[in-house]
């Protein structure tokens, strides 16, 4: 029998989706586990909650069990000073490798480097496990259509799709454009699609419009998520390692912050002492730095893991 797969990958790109379309597709029910909620505040209490929530598991089989973000579950397994969440995970994989009969296991997680205990990971324990990438040119295109259409036919009567207008090919394309050159996850697709639409509607609420015209009312909502689109900084992957999206993201992401420093800092320029000594506001300012420097490094730590991740596991594509 199968033991189950881990799903891999950036926030926004389908894995929760997944599990629940892979039971689903198995006609089998799904549960969702939530490990943390095992835990007890008396001795032995945690150890004896995980033993009779995982028979109680078993009792349901054949059935798919969904841990979300088992990154997070699992995080105090690494400190030597958590006794307990290593005898839990102790007991979960003795349950995964021994005793599990009939239970497909879908974990997803957003990174496991230095996260998960390497048991965990190891050949066998899952019988695969998968990376989820941003999705490619045309899956994106598939998932904005999906999106707009499903929207805009609740507002505007209409047979036909509004990417078939050849009046509105220029905004498409245009769209299209971005869609290819950025890379964007299916989540903040889905955004830019919402954020169109309802500036759209808000618009022509503002001005009386009680019923949507299908050719203007369309066209705003195209001209909208266009510039949605434009505007948004993807929370991605890179393609290359020059890091100039990264980089164009944290820029945009603490432009304002660095702005206010350097203002604070411009207006301070004579807040030291005659001994030359900084006062408080040059050392608040100077932590500040320090702490846009340090979440700067996390980000950029956070995407070199990626690519790490990347390299590692099969590609799902």
């Amino acid at each position: 029998m199968p033991k189950g797969v881990l799903l891999l990958g950036k926030p926004g790109n389908g894995k929760s989706l997944s599990a629940k379309a892979i039971a689903s597709t198995l006609e089998l029910p799904l549960i969702k586990f939530d490990i943390s909620k095992v835990l007890g505040q008396y001795v032995g209490q945690s150890e004896s909650n995980m033993k009779e929530t995982l028979a109680t598991i078993q009792s349901m089989s054949p059935c798919v069990l969904w841990i979300d973000e088992i990154e997070k579950t699992f995080s105090g397994t690494n400190n030597k000073d958590n006794d307990v969440m290593r005898k839990v995970i102790g007991i979960f994989l003795t349950w995964m490798s021994d005793e599990n009969k009939g239970v497909f296991v879908v974990a997803t997680a957003n990174n496991v480097k230095n996260q998960l205990p390497p048991e965990l990971t190891r050949k066998g324990r899952f019988d695969k496990i998968f990376y989820i990438d941003n999705p490619n040119f045309e899956a994106k295109i598939e998932i904005l259509k999906l999106h707009i259409n499903k929207r805009i036919s609740k507002l505007v009567d209409t047979n036909s799709s509004i990417f078939n207008s050849t009046s509105n090919k220029a905004i498409i394309d245009d769209i299209y454009s971005y869609l290819k050159n950025k890379e964007f996850s299916g989540a903040e697709i889905e955004h830019c699609c919402n954020e169109g639409i309802k500036t759209a509607i808000i618009k022509n609420l503002n001005i009386g419009q009680e019923k949507f015209e299908d050719s203007n009312f369309t066209k705003e909502v195209l001209e909208n998520i266009r510039e949605e689109l434009n505007v948004m900084v993807p929370d991605s992957n890179q393609k290359n390692d020059n890091y100039n999206d990264l980089y164009e993201k944290l820029n945009s992401k603490y432009t304002e912050e660095i702005q206010y420093i350097d203002n604070y800092t411009n207006e301070n320029n004579k807040s030291s002492d005659e001994n030359g000594q900084y006062s408080l506001e040059d050392e608040f300012t100077n932590n500040l730095k320090n702490i846009i420097n340090a979440n700067i490094n996390k980000e950029i730590n956070i995407f070199i893991s990626e690519k790490e991740n990347k390299k590692t596991f099969e590609n799902a594509d």
